[in-house]
């Protein structure tokens, strides 16, 4: 064999090789890659200074679900309901619709509960731009529902959603907390009384935004022990 074909066997062999070895860092990159997009560090979600955006978007009309449902409930079982019944019931979500309005704006007390939630769990809220990371949440549903089956108490409904994101909006957390009408933490309260008493209304929904945000802490308490038993895992690994 030529010196010539010697040396272009042996530059083929070398390309060969490079592009081998180059997929081979590819694909290590990639896994890598895929590995770590998804995580978050446990110094990123440790408790400190954070602000609570006051921009808060919720639903225009406040839910209700109560005895007119039940009364369709109880005509599929053969129950009797009467039309005055029905009436009053949709006077009652008027009334209360009505005064929901007059009181503490919605997204103001859901700030203050949420706020007050957090504190507990070692955050700091501080209305301060220089503050690095933020919690944004948004309602979306909220009102009243059957505390009980066929019941004419009803009891609060919250649906609360909460993201921390930093200052580049890289979300470092998201999570959707339910609270339902069947709740037996919350306190039941017949319809009429939320006409009659418009500051038991906002009692009321103070209550089911705080045990919403106390669920969100729960969540994102996990998601931090989570990332910080993977990292711990980690560092063990390349010792």
């Amino acid at each position: 064999m030529s010196c010539t074909s010697c040396l272009a066997c042996l530059s083929e062999s070398l390309f060969a090789l490079v592009r081998v070895h180059s997929r081979s860092r590819l694909t290590l990159g990639f896994a890598v890659w895929v590995l770590t997009s998804g995580s978050v560090s446990a110094s990123a979600l440790s408790p400190g200074p954070v602000q609570v955006e006051e921009s808060i978007p919720y639903p225009e009309k406040m839910t209700f679900i109560g005895l007119s449902q039940s009364i369709e409930l109880a005509a599929s079982m053969g129950l009797a309901a009467s039309a005055v019944t029905r009436g009053e019931v949709k006077r009652y979500v008027h009334d209360a619709t009505s005064q929901r309005r007059n009181l503490t704006p919605l997204a103001v007390f859901v700030r203050e509960e949420f706020s007050d939630a957090i504190r507990g769990k070692g955050f700091t809220p501080e209305d301060n731009s220089t503050t690095d990371n933020r919690f944004r949440l948004a309602v979306r549903k909220y009102g009243f529902g059957m505390a009980e089956l066929v019941s004419r108490e009803v009891r609060p409904l919250m649906t609360l959603y909460a993201e921390l994101i930093t200052p580049d909006n890289k979300v470092l957390w998201s999570h959707e907390a339910v609270i339902r009408s069947d709740d037996k933490n919350l306190p039941a309260i017949l319809p009429e009384q939320l006409r009659t008493d418009p500051d038991e209304q906002e009692m009321l929904l103070r209550a089911a935004a705080h045990r919403a945000s106390e669920k969100l802490m729960e969540n994102y308490e996990g998601k931090a022990k989570k990332e910080e038993g993977s990292q711990k895992k980690s560092e063990d690994g390349e010792k």
